[in-house]
């Protein structure tokens, strides 16, 4: 499996929020943003589609 990114989503500040799997658990998918450093993740069958949500979600509110 891949490191890189599923997703990434603009922030209003001019930052990123990535999606990707985490390299230790094949099940983990996690998010991250670039510019305030706030995360999260998700084990759950539909954890890439969590994820995504909450990125853009983040991305559009987030201001780094």
């Amino acid at each position: 499996m891949s490191n890189g990114p599923i997703a990434q989503y603009p922030t209003a500040g001019g930052s990123a929020v990535d999606v990707r799997p985490n390299p230790v658990s094949a099940r983990n998918i996690v998010a991250g943003c670039h510019g305030c450093r706030d995360t999260n993740g998700s084990t759950a069958p539909n954890a890439e589609k969590l994820m995504r949500d909450w990125a853009q979600s983040h991305a559009k509110q987030c201001s780094a």
